[in-house]
C-alpha cells in the first residue's frame, strides 16, 4: 500500500471577509485502492476563534469546491467540533464528486461560524489529493 501525505501552505489571502481559516492541513490517504480515500485529516485551528462552531471537510474537482462531495467521519458526522482538529475518513470512501466526469482532485476544510455560516470556498484551506 502506498501512503501519500499532502500539506497546505498557511499563506492566506482572504476574499470574502472571513478573517481566518485553518492552517497546517495534512491528509495521509491510507486506502490502497485507486478512487477511494481513507485516513486522517488533521489541521491547526484558526488563530481567531470568534464564533467558530465547527469545521466541515469536502472533496472537489478544484480549489473552489466545484462539483463537491461532503466527507463524513467514521461516525458519519459531517461536522468536526471545535477542539478536535482532525477527522477520520471512513475506510473505502469513494473519491468522487457529484458529477462523475469531474474527479475529486482537492480536499478542503471549511470553518463554520455561528453568526455567518460556512465560509466561502475561496477562503477555505485546500490541498491537492494527488
Amino acid at each position: 500500500a502506498t501512503t501519500t501525505v499532502t500539506t497546505a501552505s498557511s499563506t492566506v489571502t482572504y476574499q470574502s471577509g472571513f478573517t481566518n481559516r485553518v492552517s497546517s492541513l495534512i491528509f495521509a490517504d491510507t486506502d490502497p485502492e485507486a478512487n477511494y480515500l481513507s485516513g486522517i485529516v488533521k489541521f491547526s485551528p484558526p488563530t481567531n476563534m470568534t464564533n467558530v462552531e465547527s469545521y466541515r471537510v469536502w472533496i472537489a474537482n478544484d480549489e473552489l469546491n466545484t462539483y463537491n462531495g461532503m466527507i463524513v467521519d467514521i461516525d458519519e458526522n459531517d461536522r468536526i467540533p471545535v477542539g478536535t482538529n482532525q477527522m477520520q475518513i471512513f475506510e473505502h470512501t469513494p473519491r468522487g464528486t457529484m458529477r462523475p466526469e469531474y474527479p475529486a482532485n482537492y480536499l478542503l476544510v471549511f470553518v463554520y461560524k455561528s453568526d455567518s455560516g460556512m465560509q466561502d470556498a475561496a477562503d477555505a484551506t485546500a490541498i491537492s489529493l494527488f
